[in-house]
């Protein structure tokens, strides 16, 4: 289950950076649990929306479709935000489910690659966290 790690830290982040590279755009995922503080840490938009999406989930909402657009002025400049909930699937549950729950081996990389984990405890359907945009207008 390990070998799992560098689907989400690796290929990943390669694919978002093809998009970001082809447009010009920033493209990341954020979660209010990271895994990786130097990447997924998210800013006080992206806080305020996550919270926004656990709250509308928590009232019934399906989390697959929840999402947020709006155009904000940011250092003097305005941009398009935009953001997409990216909810726990099953597969996701090798890696992120109850940490009780996790393979010996996968726990120890865990540890080894993320000292500082707090990526685990979902249930299938939560809200993992969101892929997130900003686009210059």
């Amino acid at each position: 289950m390990a070998g799992a790690i560098p689907v989400c830290r690796d290929q990943a982040p390669k694919l978002i950076k093809e998009v970001r590279d082809s447009t010009g755009w920033s493209i990341r995922r954020v979660s209010l649990n990271t895994r990786n503080p130097e990447r997924g840490t998210p800013d006080l938009w992206e806080v305020r929306t996550l919270v926004d999406f656990n709250i509308r989930a928590a009232a019934g909402e399906k989390p697959e479709v929840l999402e947020k657009s709006e155009i904000v002025t940011e250092n003097g400049k305005q941009v398009f935000r935009y953001m997409k909930a990216l909810p726990v699937a099953d597969v996701c549950l090798k890696c992120h489910g109850p940490a009780e729950g996790l393979d010996a081996d996968l726990k120890a990389k865990l540890a080894e690659t993320y000292p500082h984990d707090r990526a685990t405890g979902y249930s299938s359907g939560q809200i993992r966290g969101a892929l997130t945009v900003i686009r210059p207008l």
